[in-house]
């Protein structure tokens, strides 16, 4: 076995299952851990939920077992740099990137949760995107909107949605949280934000009869 990384609760290590031949992570609890049974608790009820989940972008749990007063999960293994290497090897995502990455987990959230991002999910998710990469080149915006900003903008429209009373995203969501959340992002006079913003959502065409899954906690 190696060391693989450490957590708040854990350390994880690569190791092998002998009978079946197979690479797998071990998550072991660290010994201040079993200190707090709440926490003991938790990891294992966590451990067993994702037990029950299949989806491409959910590892896959093997066993959940305490031996010798260890206690310990064993995952799918996925080799691979981990996101701060592949960060510093390549460079901050572009918006595009970003998004996919984003749409990526959503899918998987959207799995545990039973259901998917739905049918026009894509279209709707592809509007922000452009909306992002328009204000990058607008002649009156200085700073564009980079993914993480995307995020936040999103995150806004889906709690929108959530206060609607509706689990699904529109554009009309988008666009009325785009000030509040733009106005402190864009590098623009406040005076001029209104003007500025109602223009950048002017210059991409709205998709009709679309919506975007969206949950109280903001999943994609």
């Amino acid at each position: 076995m190696r060391l693989l990384g450490s957590g708040a609760m854990a350390d994880v290590y690569l190791a092998e299952q002998v009978s079946l031949g197979r690479q797998v992570a071990l998550k072991v609890l660290r010994p201040e851990t079993l200190r707090h049974p709440a926490a003991v608790e938790r990891f294992e009820r966590e451990a067993r939920s994702a037990a029950a989940l299949v989806h491409g972008h959910i590892v896959q749990i093997h066993e959940v077992a305490c031996i010798d007063g260890v206690h310990l999960l064993a995952e799918e293994y996925v080799a691979g740099p981990s996101l701060r290497q592949w960060l510093a090897d390549r460079g901050p995502l572009d918006v595009r990137q970003g998004v996919a990455g984003l749409r990526h987990v959503g899918g998987a959230r959207g799995g545990a949760a039973g259901g998917g991002a739905g049918g026009g999910a894509e279209p709707v998710q592809d509007y922000l995107v452009t909306l992002g990469e328009k204000s990058r080149h607008h002649r009156e915006i200085t700073l564009g909107v980079r993914p993480r900003g995307l995020l936040t903008w999103q995150r806004a429209a889906q709690a929108q949605a959530w206060l609607d009373g509706r689990d699904f995203v529109t554009p009309d969501d988008i666009q009325q949280v785009a000030a509040p959340v733009l106005s402190v992002r864009l590098g623009i006079d406040r005076a001029d934000a209104h003007d500025v913003i109602n223009d950048l959502l002017r210059s991409v065409a709205v998709p009709t009869g679309q919506t975007m899954h969206a949950t109280k906690r903001g999943a994609l």
